[in-house]
């Protein structure tokens, strides 16, 4: 297998785990997912309407590559599913000792806490968003719910500036994979966006609730940061920061500058990486993934 320069660093002991993880990205090979979505309740077969409005066995299986598989609502429903499932990590919060949910990625909205914060409610959430307009949008959406604190700048190992082109800010959520820090943009057609150290934001965190860095414990990383999760999540890793959390729900993404192929061998990296110290739970190739703590 030729191994791209860039990614020599990765030990020879996960050459294993990264060939079935890219056999599995590049084959588009269907994968068990959580068994128990193929049937009801009274456990008679389930069903859903594929892409042509039919009828067919709901499968609880995911597929690799979604985007190949040319029945979007089936797997969508299936990934849908599973996100739902419960978290029993973010249900021991307390009024005094909160569990804590970092949202990355957050845009204009924060949905994914909107979600979460509806099933549990003795969380602390922190949304973060390096676009500023879009920070401040969240600030003003999220301004009558204490639990809700919004930090406008992106998580990294280290401080670094960010320029993303003002064509990118017009999606669901704002892609930042390709932006490098210092390269020669024209202001007029850029927003600049600042990235902090995770020692900062853990910091910071800390002071809003009373608590030392060292004492600030992430039950949840959710991550939908539109190519960034790649980089956030190997630098966590270099950080000791991706230790310390119980629950990560990653958004994958493929597009932008690298490629499908490129994006497919950094996301088997990561499963490699993540893999030291948690468990996947489900996982869909540049769809959603989650992984719990061993």
């Amino acid at each position: 297998m030729s191994i791209p320069s860039s990614c020599d660093s990765v030990d020879t002991s996960t050459d294993a785990k990264m060939l079935s993880c890219l056999k599995q990205i590049l084959l588009n090979r269907e994968l068990p997912i959580i068994s128990q979505l193929s049937v009801n309740s009274d456990g008679t077969p389930r069903t859903a309407l594929n892409g042509k409005s039919q009828e067919v066995p709901f499968l609880g299986a995911q597929f690799a590559h979604h985007g190949d598989t040319g029945d979007y609502k089936r797997w969508n429903k299936s990934i849908q599913m599973a996100r739902a499932s419960p978290m029993p990590q973010l249900e021991h919060g307390t009024e005094k000792l909160p569990c804590i949910v970092l949202e990355i990625g957050a845009h204009r909205e924060a949905k994914s806490s909107q979600e979460h914060i509806k099933k549990y409610p003795n969380c602390e959430y922190h949304a973060y968003e390096v676009i500023p307009q879009f920070a401040e949008e969240l600030k003003e959406l999220w301004k009558d719910e204490p639990r809700m604190h919004v930090h406008p700048y992106g998580l990294a190992e280290n401080d670094i500036e960010i320029k993303v082109h003002i064509n990118a800010l017009n999606g669901l959520s704002t892609f930042v994979g390709d932006m490098a820090a210092g390269k020669n943009l024209d202001g007029k057609t850029t927003v600049t966006g600042q990235i902090r150290s995770f020692d900062f934001a853990l910091s910071e965190i800390g002071q809003l609730h009373n608590r030392e860095a060292d004492a600030v414990i992430p039950t949840l990383l959710d991550i939908n940061c539109e190519g960034c999760e790649y980089d956030l999540l190997l630098e966590a890793k270099k950080h000791g920061f991706i230790e310390r959390v119980s629950v990560v729900l990653i958004g994958w993404h493929a597009y932008g500058k690298d490629g499908v192929g490129a994006r497919a061998w950094q996301l088997c990296q990561v499963r490699a990486m993540l893999s030291e110290t948690h468990e996947m739970a489900y996982g869909l190739g540049f769809g959603w993934e989650k992984v719990i703590s061993k």
